[in-house]
């Protein structure tokens, strides 16, 4: 993990200490699922606008959330729109809990 994220992890940690609330890592997932599979890609592709969220990265996000409100996302299966395989769900959701672990923002 690169430091700059460390510290933005840091900062999170420090606010959910000062104001309560839940941190959702969604650049730890991400930073996370770059390294597993850098190809994969999680945003647009330059070619249309590199700031929105891919189908994978969509998906990616939403196990992050729902890993911080409900629980373990591995398993949840992706909208067939999204054009997630099962393959990368498995991984991206996997991916999801790993970083809501780390950071211990899951539901009490």
């Amino acid at each position: 993990m690169g430091r700059r994220q460390a510290r933005v992890d840091a900062l999170y940690g420090e606010l959910r200490e000062r104001h309560g609330g839940r941190v959702v890592p969604v650049g730890r997932a991400f930073q996370q699922a770059m390294q597993a599979r850098p190809e994969l890609e999680l945003r647009r592709p330059l070619r249309d606008d590199f700031v929105h969220y891919s189908g994978a990265g969509a998906f990616l996000a939403a196990a992050v959330f729902y890993a911080v409100l409900y629980g373990d996302p591995v398993g949840l299966p992706a909208p067939v729109e999204l054009g997630v395989s099962d393959e990368d769900a498995r991984l991206l959701s996997e991916l999801a809990a790993e970083a809501v672990r780390r950071v211990g923002s899951a539901p009490r």
